[in-house]
């Protein structure tokens, strides 16, 4: 009989649902070059196949649950015999799935790739039931159908009380379109190259270097760093670092990305640096981390390594200020990268025992034809798999590693939990599947591979290739990705926010002035291109202002050691993911200026001279800045946490004209701080219509539009604002545009003050003798009130240095926005008109 579809449609026996619209694209490796760089927080892991009714009723028909026992899957891998029944070999489209956590827990003892998923964190007190549903994704460039499974948490009736748990899919594959996948005794127990043979290691460096030409090769000539760590010592048991210039090296060498952790082990300081770079140091007296890395580099063949604990002097005396400008190019010219990617410190190392190594391998399904599937070989593999088990891991959540280290590496050799990664500008693979990611699973990867490629290619000077291409997003939407991306990641250090990015944000940098250069059609000097500090760039600052935090109103992001640092008007003084602000708008017919109102609004940054490698620093934390400034309450909406901003019309008409903004706070309110808030008008547009389409006024235009006449013609009264006519705009004229949410600084900083007192008077109350414990990374309450101290003295050493009368100082507290607005409050926005202030 026909099995009803999820939706509701008949489906034949055997026959599955179509879902042409998913993974609809061409199956071929070929890089996706119209992709943002994707932030781990969009991944569509809980996405379900359309029509999945995860609801159950009482009386829905389930299954029988035949067990784990059933005869028949003595070929299949990784699969239980209740799965094949029940979802793969039957011609149900949907169903429910284990009805009892007992036969659940047999499964997940057989290691079933679906069961081993869904319950093998579950209890008896947390059981969870799911639904699946299986279905069509199109075919393969060789005519075989692609097929998904997708579980989704089941829910009865006015069931509340189940925990959570996400939706999972898996992708089942021919073999055949899957390349070569190797045995259990070919990837052997352990991720140790010496054990495992690493057999395959040495074929994806050999398959690179011979067929991959935009993957760098060293020439001769081309960036080394200052120090390397040299492993060919006469005693093999020794190392060395080598100062490259003073020996003349000029070869290959890997680079390393590691978790530091809490614990002090040997670096290179003033204090070690004769001995390190003399006779150099026994191996074992060094981390399991740098240990098992200087295994895996001479396992390939490279002679030279560089660690930045060993190859950057630490600590007093330190050189990190000068060689941690130059971590763009140690990382974008080494030949390999190798990441320690499941140790969170330095003691965990890179190899992780597999027993049995047939439990990683993809699940295998042998198929006699007469369901679902083609007779033949099947793979099923979870449709994650590269985010779950190489993204998702500790060493990606650091931001110097996600957004530098990887995405400037040519090569990288991901040491992960159970298996091998690779990643170059061609391949992205693991050990299970060293062919590269089934089209199905390689998304994400697809887009960093083609972002690896387009760095590399540009930084050859041979090919003198821009970063986009005429396929690809632009440098801006490159730019505003790479941020989202690095801060929603980590820093052991928050102090080094801005120089880790300062990597990416050269080569934003380098692109602008080649778009321009090309614009012109000439080669233009440095000095015509864009500057950079303090997170943002030159032209259209007054766009770049509008920033905001992804989660806004977020208790702590301005954490003391950002705000020492930076001002409040960059993102850089915050903590947490932060949205750029597209400086690509449409025709503004008002923007903020500096104090003559004329000027454009700028920074100003120290002369670096010919050093264009050097981060460049603010001469100054403040910013001059003219524009409509004026005050309006906050109202909280009814998702808590959530501001709007009310504004009453110029002309009084509050009902018909009052507009709301959206407020995006940098941090929760203070407690003591009032619902009333200042702010100033960053940038706005005006549209109107020409022959019913709509366009942007200029300056003049708008004026002009409500200027041009005091009455109707047609009726001789006199007009509404918003219905003014001209012979070439129509109304209403609608508007648009940006602001920032400020406070006075003296407010914040006796807020500041307060809390520092507050810190201070606990911290005095103590027993002297009274000993904090702490987690590593989390600060005492002493560090905690010499923090507060710290902010405090700068707050007032600011507004000690700052031009102009104390009134008119202000930090930044928030980004607005408003669209779509009335002429009557525009005119509201005016009416405390074009005032100068500084922000700070």
């Amino acid at each position: 009989m026909a099995v009803p579809s999820p939706d509701g449609d008949a489906s034949a026996p055997g026959q599955l649902p179509e879902d042409e619209g998913y993974y609809s694209r061409d199956i071929s490796r070929n890089t996706s070059t119209n992709s943002n760089i994707p932030t781990l927080s969009s991944l569509k892991t809980d996405e379900l196949i359309d029509g999945c009714d995860s609801r159950l009723d009482d009386g829905q028909h389930e299954v029988p649950d035949p067990g784990p026992a059933a005869a028949g899957c003595s070929q299949n891998l990784n699969l239980c015999s209740y799965c094949v029944q029940t979802i793969l070999s039957s011609t149900e489209s949907h169903g429910t799935h284990h009805v009892t956590i007992e036969p659940a827990r047999e499964s997940v003892k057989s290691r079933c790739i679906f069961c081993t998923d869904l319950y093998g964190d579950q209890k008896n007190a947390e059981w969870t039931q799911y639904t699946w549903a299986i279905r069509s994704t199109g075919r393969t460039r060789n005519d075989r159908p692609s097929i998904a499974v997708a579980f989704r948490p089941a829910v009865r009736a006015g069931d509340s009380s189940q925990p959570f748990h996400r939706a999972i899919k898996y992708h089942v594959l021919s073999e055949q379109d899957m390349g070569s996948i190797p045995t259990e005794e070919a990837l052997g127990d352990s991720t140790d190259p010496r054990i495992s043979k690493g057999a395959q290691l040495r074929d994806w460096i050999k398959t690179c270097d011979d067929t991959h030409p935009h993957c760098y090769k060293h020439r001769d000539g081309a960036f080394v760093p200052t120090r390397l760590v040299d492993l060919d010592c006469e005693d093999q048991g020794m190392v060395r670092v080598v100062e490259t210039k003073k020996h003349g090296i000029n070869t290959r060498y890997c680079t390393l990305s590691h978790s530091w952790g809490a614990a002090q082990f040997l670096t290179l300081t003033t204090a070690t640096e004769s001995r390190l770079t003399g006779p150099g140091c026994r191996i074992d007296e060094l981390t399991p981390n740098f240990q098992q890395a200087i295994e895996v580099a001479r396992f390939i063949g490279l002679r030279y390594v560089w660690i930045d604990s060993l190859c950057i002097r630490q600590g007093e005396g330190g050189d990190f200020k000068t060689e941690g400008q130059l971590m763009h190019k140690v990382y974008r010219f080494s030949y390999c990268n190798i990441a320690i990617a499941d140790s969170a410190d330095s003691e965990g190392g890179l190899f992780r025992d597999r027993k049995p190594a047939s439990a990683i391998l993809p699940a295998r399904y042998e198929s006699d034809g007469r369901g679902k599937f083609d007779a033949g070989t099947w793979r099923i593999v979870r449709e994650d798999l590269w985010e779950r088990e190489l993204l998702g891991t500790k060493i990606y959540t650091r931001g110097w590693v996600f957004q530098v280290e990887r995405m400037l590496s040519p090569r990288i050799l991901h040491f992960a939990q159970s298996q091998i990664f690779w990643d170059c500008a061609k391949l992205s693979a693991c050990e299970t599947l060293p062919q590269g990611l089934p089209n199905a699973l390689d998304t994400i990867s697809s887009t960093d591979r083609h972002w690896r490629g387009r760095i590399q290619i540009s930084g050859q000077a041979e090919h003198d290739a821009p970063l986009v291409g005429a396929n690809d997003d632009s440098i801006e939407t490159f730019w505003k990705n790479a941020l989202l991306n690095y801060t929603s990641c980590n820093l052991t250090n928050q102090t080094d926010k801005t120089m880790a990015i300062w990597s990416i944000a050269k080569i934003a940098r380098d692109e602008f002035l080649k778009e321009l250069c090309d614009a012109y059609g000439q080669d233009l000097g440095a000095e015509y291109g864009e500057e950079y500090g303090g997170g943002l760039w030159t032209r259209a600052l007054e766009e770049q202002l509008a920033w905001r935090m992804k989660n806004p109103g977020v208790e702590g992001a301005r954490i003391p050691d950002l705000q020492i640092k930076n001002p409040s008007w960059s993102w850089a003084s915050v903590k947490g993911p932060v949205l750029a602000h597209d400086r690509l708008c449409p025709e503004r017919m008002y923007t903020v200026t500096k104090h003559d109102g004329e000027s454009p609004i700028e920074f100003d940054v120290e002369d670096y001279g010919d050093n264009r490698d050097e981060e460049p620093t603010l001469k100054t934390f403040s910013l001059e800045m003219m524009g409509y400034k004026g005050k309006a309450a906050l109202e909280e909406t009814p998702a808590q946490g959530v501001f709007t901003m009310a504004l009453p019309s110029a002309n009084g008409h509050e009902d018909e004209d009052s507009g709301t903004f959206d407020v995006y706070l940098d941090e929760a309110l203070a407690e003591n701080g009032g619902r009333e808030m200042d702010f100033i008008i960053l940038a706005a547009s005006a549209t109107a219509y020409i022959g019913g389409f709509p366009r942007e006024m200029t300056t003049e235009e708008e004026e002009g539009f409500f200027t041009s006449s005091n009455t109707d013609e047609t009726t001789g009264n006199e007009p509404d604002s918003n219905d003014f006519y001209q012979p070439d705009f129509e109304g209403p004229v609608t508007y648009s545009g940006t602001g920032l949410l400020l406070t006075p600084h003296s407010v914040y900083a006796a807020q500041q003050n307060a809390v520092y007192q507050a810190l201070r008077k606990e911290l005095d109350a103590r027993d002297p003798g009274f000993q904090e414990k702490v987690p590593w990374g989390v600060k005492t309450l002493k560090q905690k009130t010499e923090d507060m101290e710290k902010v405090v003295a700068m707050l007032a050493k600011r507004e000690e240095e700052g031009e102009g009368e104390a009134k008119d100082w202000y930090r930044r507290v928030g980004a607005i926005t408003f669209k779509g607005v009335g002429r009557g409050v525009w005119e509201g926005l005016k009416q405390g008109g074009m005032r100068k202030v500084w922000v700070a």
